[in-house]
């Protein structure tokens, strides 16, 4: 399938409304995970990154996954 696997999951920050963007930085890279349908929600200076992640060997278990960064791990 030309789906799998599904890694990096890769965060950007376009500041022109999604004409370009840059600033690329991995949220999970583990090799033998895969992380899909990402959602960030912005709370005073912290980004709340939550997403679908699962272990390559697992049929059909899955996690939500939370991360939370300083906005600014983003720009560096």
């Amino acid at each position: 399938d030309s789906n799998w696997p599904r890694r990096p999951l890769t965060a950007a920050i376009s500041t022109d409304e999604g004409e370009s963007w840059g600033s690329f930085a991995d949220v999970d890279a583990r090799p033998d995970h895969d992380a899909a349908y990402a959602d960030v929600a912005f709370v005073d200076g912290e980004a709340l990154v939550t997403y679908y992640s699962s272990p390559e060997h697992w049929a059909r278990d899955a996690e939500v996954t939370l991360k939370i960064f300083s906005i600014d791990q983003f720009y560096n």
